[in-house]
């Protein structure tokens, strides 16, 4: 009897010890075989392992042994009851591994190594990095009006940034329609181009670009108004052919000072630069009156050359005059007529013609139109379509069908071709040769 309980005892002896080698044993085998342990989904951290000292391994490795199944009381459940009255429900054997004080220290220090190189490239590349530039897009609300610009010349731009590239340069005065508005841009419409352009260079008001020119009444009768539109306050009336100083060009819009002083706005379209024949008229009725009074006597050889001179310098001083203003009866270089003009030529070689150009038919020798040479006088009928024929107009022919006078309509010293005279209503009478 006690034989059988002893082979049971025996028996179940070796099969406690066959579990536990097969315990112990598997976590060993599994990484060879490239087995990796199972973690739930559950587990949200993990520990650290626990770093024994070298006294407390050698207890473990000690109460580790296989001796600790020689010592147990076995019973049915194959523990002794000891041990399952200190085990409870629930309970978990944890198994611990141990890792080397040294390696342990290394891993932490390579950490430690890696947390300060990341930390140190943050830190630079935080110095380097310019601050972000943060765009704020406009709100452009829709307009629909007209504005003149008054910058002497606006950038209209792609978009509604100052880098934005230029599509298009307005002048000043000019018109454009606007769609678009934000506090600072605005969206318009110029030469069939859409774009961008600085609010504050807009104005709802017409701008008026600054001139000084000289200006005919082209009409029977022109209002003159108190602002650039038809219905403004009319301030005075001018008649066909009075003569303006226009002092500002707007859009249709002229602004003017009239021989008054009155300064007022009229339309654009009534005025023009060219000179009225009937004010033409009154000029050369003016410049005969007053040359008459100081003619010199004429040539007691009208029908020969007064005397000697070296053509090209004459030529030289009547292309020096070019561009003095028009005065009547002004015979200097701050102002010409026209017989002043040519007067003041011959006077600089030493020959002194008559100052008054119906006087210039008594005057040197008469050639043909076909043998007329650089230094030669013209003397034309400035007003042929009158009926009347008569020398009212001179000039210096220099060449190349070209002739220098005194231009009413240029209003200064300036070339005209000969022959384009006609389309002026001018007729040349005679070709004047002064010196051989």
């Amino acid at each position: 009897m006690k034989l059988k309980q002893l082979k049971s005892r025996q028996m179940q002896s070796i099969m406690v010890a066959a579990v536990l080698s097969v315990v112990i044993a598997a976590p060993v085998m599994s990484q060879p075989l490239g087995l990796t342990t199972i973690v739930t989904s559950e587990t949200k951290e993990i520990e650290q392992p626990v770093i024994q000292s070298a006294d407390e391994q050698s207890v473990d490795s000690s109460q580790s042994m296989l001796s600790a199944p020689e010592g147990m009381n076995l019973g049915s459940d194959g523990l002794s009851r000891s041990q399952s009255e200190d085990l409870t429900a629930g309970d978990v054997v944890e198994t611990s591994v141990a890792v080397e004080p040294e390696a342990a220290d290394s891993t932490e220090a390579d950490a430690q190594t890696i947390s300060d190189g990341v930390e140190s490239q943050a830190t630079v590349e935080d110095e380097s990095a310019e601050p972000e530039k943060i765009v704020v897009e406009s709100i452009f609300e829709p307009v629909q009006k007209t504005l003149y610009i008054s910058a002497s010349e606006l950038n209209m731009r792609q978009n509604h940034t100052e880098e934005a590239p230029v599509i298009e340069k307005i002048p000043m005065g000019k018109k454009v329609n606007v769609n678009g508005e934000s506090e600072e841009w605005l969206r318009v419409e110029y030469n069939g181009k859409t774009g961008y352009i600085v609010a504050e260079y807009a104005t709802s008001e017409m701008v008026f670009i600054p001139v000084e020119q000289l200006r005919y009444v082209d009409a029977s009768g022109l209002n003159v108004r108190s602002q650039p539109n038809a219905e403004a306050e009319v301030l005075t009336k001018l008649s066909e052919d009075d003569k303006v100083t226009r002092i500002g060009v707007g859009d249709g819009w002229s602004l003017i000072k009239t021989s008054g002083g009155t300064e007022g706005y009229v339309a654009s379209k009534y005025l023009t630069p060219d000179v009225p024949a009937s004010v033409i008229a009154a000029q050369q009725a003016q410049e005969a009156a007053s040359q008459k009074k100081n003619e010199p006597a004429p040539s007691s050889n009208p029908g020969a050359v007064i005397g000697n001179a070296d053509l090209a310098a004459i030529v030289d001083i009547a292309w020096s005059g070019i561009g003095v203003p028009y005065v009547s009866g002004g015979s200097s270089l701050s102002g010409f007529d026209c017989s002043g003009y040519t007067s003041w030529v011959y006077r600089q070689v030493g020959i002194n013609i008559p100052r008054s150009s119906y006087s210039y038919l008594n005057v040197g020798m008469e050639v043909s139109m076909s043998d007329i040479r650089p230094g030669d006088i013209i003397a034309m009928d400035a007003n042929s379509r009158d009926g009347r024929t008569a020398v009212t107009h001179v000039g210096i022919y220099v060449g190349n069908g070209q002739m220098l006078h005194a231009s009413w309509n240029r209003q200064q010293i300036a070339t005209t071709n000969v022959s384009s005279l006609s389309s002026y209503g001018m007729k040349p009478i005679s070709v004047r040769r002064i010196v051989n």
